[in-house]
């Protein structure tokens, strides 16, 4: 069904040749900073259709818009070992489950102007926020873990950890500077990472297009947490706030979904989460056919 589906959208896409619709002043800021053409940017919106392509049945997705799991796309060889840091690349963007093609423009070209050490930061943050992280100034040996979980039985050597013991690190809490300084050390720690980037740069638009040192000023600079995203949020605490807002309302509709809605109301009532008098309120609800009460009137005296 997905093959068939995949073929009807790619013929559909081959008859309407569309052109790239009106871009946000910042990310046209972005476009004019790096020299891009409008034939490159027209060839980055036909890369964005064709992903559009890959998109799921079930999700509903408009002209200008991309499921973040088609993103992959992108990645032509052992995709299968960076998807992780895609998803939470694109959530560090604003970007939960899809992206529009400003959002897709901008996130997809800040991330390939990224020297090694300014992707050491940007995966700091993206550990930080897979793990629910209480801090993003510190991050935990059991944490790092965590989320390289994943990668410890990698058949690829380069991004195996399992040689990597957590426990035994020098150190049981990690800055920004002291992880910069244990990616250098374990090169298995970083190289998915830029394994990613090196796959989107080849798509977007060219290696020879990033290779051009005239046009790409290499540096090391601070990356700040909204670096990715283009409308920048007025706090810090408001833009955590955002993405923690997402993610509850996510994790309460499955919650729905697998308990029902009385029995989530009777799980958050044992929890403390819901007034009990908001229940009873629910449950003594009048018979049906019964009068409401008369309101008494005092007597006045005269």
């Amino acid at each position: 069904m997905s093959t068939v589906t995949y073929v009807c959208r790619h013929c559909l896409s081959k008859l309407f040749h569309m052109t790239s619709p009106e871009l946000a002043p910042e990310v046209t800021n972005l476009l004019a900073e790096l020299n891009f053409s409008n034939r490159d940017v027209n060839k980055l919106y036909h890369v964005f259709q064709e992903m559009r392509e890959h998109d799921p049945i079930t999700v509903g997705t408009l002209q200008n818009e991309v499921c973040t799991s088609s993103l992959l796309m992108l990645v032509r060889n052992d995709r299968d070992w960076v998807g992780k840091i895609m998803t939470n690349l694109v959530e560090l963007g604003g970007y939960m489950n899809i992206v529009v093609w400003d959002g897709f423009l901008y996130i997809m070209l800040q991330f390939c102007t990224l020297s090694k050490m300014e992707l050491c930061q940007v995966l700091f943050f993206i550990i930080a926020k897979s793990t629910k992280s209480w801090s993003l100034h510190t991050l935990t040996n059991s944490q790092l873990e965590e989320f390289y979980e994943s990668w410890e039985n990698c058949p690829i050597k380069s991004f195996s950890t399992e040689n990597i013991r957590f426990d035994e690190l020098p150190k049981t809490r990690y800055t920004m500077v002291d992880f910069i300084e244990l990616v250098t050390r374990y090169g298995a720690l970083i190289n998915p990472m830029m394994h990613l980037q090196r796959s989107v740069q080849q798509s977007v638009p060219s290696l020879r297009f990033w290779g051009d040192y005239d046009r790409i000023k290499v540096g090391n600079r601070f990356i700040p947490l909204d670096f990715f995203r283009f409308r920048k949020s007025s706090s810090l605490q408001e833009m955590m706030h955002e993405t923690d807002m997402n993610a509850m309302k996510k994790d309460l509709k499955k919650a729905e979904d697998t308990m029902g809605t009385m029995n989530l109301r009777v799980l958050q009532e044992e929890e403390g989460l819901l007034s009990k008098e908001k229940v009873e309120e629910i449950k003594h609800l009048p018979l049906p056919g019964l009068r409401p009460p008369q309101r008494r009137i005092p007597k006045q005296w005269e």
